[in-house]
């Protein structure tokens, strides 16, 4: 709010300084949509006030829009969140999924008072009717059908979630002897996986690390192993909702030698790769799996040779 505080700073700054801004909070498509979003309030002038309108805005699905239309415009909406969700249903012992609460809650809108409607179950999810509940202190107790039925625990119905999926990758932290605190670093395409984010070079081609590692990231960076000496810095485990990252870094500083692979050098999957200096690197989006790479360049050098 300090760095963009109307909508048009938002709109006219530049993805780098936006995404800079969210380094570290994850969900990185949220400040790419928000950036979208609002060039095009800008553009229309004023924010939309329908809800056909306000689902137009970039990133904004069924529940924002319903939120911001009952609660910004008054308009005769629900918004169904986690928390309605599990409001919901408890009070009808309903195992539906959250698209099937939109139904539910449709018949009980108050009109002209959807949004303080909305607000209210947020609030009674978030505070009383929480994964534990609190039903001696829930204001709707007598309407609730899993607490007449001793069933508060089986409602909503728990869906097994699919276990991470397990990648292996390798990080290389590509320096130089002109100044060895800048790395080689490339940046993403908007609409991927940490998109738009910069990072040192994030290698993936295989669930399980190769057995010749030299070899495989030669064939992926076109590096010569014979004229670069490679250090192992280590292994982390990064975790993601999808999926587990097994990383490992290796290090590398490259001298006037090998400055003629910087020329057209361009690895998957960045559209864009160039030096970064300390200060630099503070004015682009980095994520928490960027930082950790960089930060595990302080473990003790391994020489692969």
């Amino acid at each position: 709010m300090e760095q963009f505080p109307t909508v048009e700073k938002l709109a006219e700054a530049d993805l780098d300084s936006v995404l800079a801004m969210w380094s570290g909070l994850g969900y990185y498509s949220r400040a790419r949509n928000l950036h979208k979003a609002a060039k095009q309030v800008v553009t229309l002038g004023s924010f939309p006030d329908t809800l056909v309108e306000i689902r137009k805005l970039s990133g904004v699905g069924e529940y924002i829009a319903g939120a911001i239309a009952s609660m910004a415009f008054d308009l005769d909406v629900g918004a169904v969140d986690g928390n309605l969700h599990r409001v919901l249903s408890r009070i009808f012992c309903d195992g539906g999924d959250r698209k099937r609460m939109w139904t539910v809650i449709e018949p009980l809108l108050p009109k002209g008072r959807c949004g303080d409607f909305n607000q209210a179950l947020m609030d009674l999810g978030s505070g009383i009717c929480k994964k534990t509940p609190v039903c001696s202190s829930c204001p709707i107790q007598k309407h609730c059908r899993s607490f007449k039925e001793d069933k508060t625990d089986q409602f909503p119905v728990k869906v097994k979630k699919k276990a991470p999926k397990k990648e292996f990758y390798v990080a290389l932290l590509i320096r130089h002897t002109d100044n060895a605190e800048n790395l080689w670093m490339g940046q993403r395409a908007p609409e991927k996986l940490y998109g738009g984010m910069v990072e040192p070079c994030l290698l993936v081609d295989t669930p399980d690390e190769p057995a010749d590692i030299l070899t495989w990231i030669t064939q992926y960076t076109n590096l010569p192993t014979e004229e670069v000496q490679w250090f192992d810095k280590g292994c982390f485990v990064h975790v993601l909702t999808h999926k587990k990252m097994n990383v490992r870094v290796f290090e590398c500083i490259l001298d006037n030698v090998n400055k003629d692979w910087f020329t057209d050098t361009t690895i998957e999957p960045y559209v864009e790769m160039r030096w970064l200096t300390p200060a630099e690197r503070k004015s682009v989006g980095l994520s928490t799996l960027a930082q950790k790479i960089i930060e595990q360049s302080k473990n003790g050098q391994l020489s692969l040779f």
